[in-house]
């Protein structure tokens, strides 16, 4: 007996029943799996305690978006590491176009270029040893729009905050977030 319908109907309706609760079910399944298919672009950071990674799934009119993030710490030390897909995404880096450009001022050092193939955006405020390092993961445009990594950091210098970065595998997230 399925729901009830055992010897009602049409045997025809059961299997409509069945196949729409599986599809149902499977797309659940998949939404909720977005965010968390990105965690494991989150490695272990030696010395730091890494909190559980979160996420968001989020389909809004606009388009869809999904986010993922892990915080790590150690001391007064904060990083905290972001994946996010959608069409909003790229809002947090410069377009694939611009020239590099590296603008050191007495507080503040901002940075544009290509790292390992990926456009990279550098803010680093020197006297608050804190900013961000946003990486174009994926620059396609069209209904799932681009994808970017945000590290952000505090009480780290800018040099070592790159090379906390780097050890993020961004050729992985781009692959990852393809399939979302």
């Amino acid at each position: 007996m399925f729901f009830g319908l055992k010897g009602r109907g049409a045997p025809g309706l059961r299997i409509i029943l069945m196949v729409t609760l599986a599809t149902l079910g499977l797309a659940g399944a998949a939404a909720g799996a977005s965010y968390e298919s990105l965690y494991s672009c989150f490695p272990p950071l030696p010395g730091c305690q890494g909190q559980a990674p979160t996420g968001v799934n989020a389909d809004m009119a606009g388009g869809k978006m999904v986010t993922a993030q892990k915080k790590y710490t150690q001391g007064d030390h904060q990083i905290t590491a972001v994946i996010i897909k959608g069409q909003h995404a790229m809002a947090a880096v410069p377009a694939e176009k611009t020239e590099p450009m590296d603008l050191d001022m007495p507080e503040a050092r901002m940075k544009f270029g290509k790292i390992d193939g990926f456009s990279v955006h550098q803010v680093y405020n020197k006297k608050g040893r804190s900013g961000s390092i946003n990486v174009a993961i994926e620059t396609t445009a069209g209904t799932g729009g681009g994808a970017v990594f945000i590290f952000h950091f505090e009480g780290i210098d800018g040099d070592e905050a790159l090379k906390l970065a780097k050890s993020f595998d961004w050729a992985k997230m781009k692959q990852k977030v393809k399939g979302i």
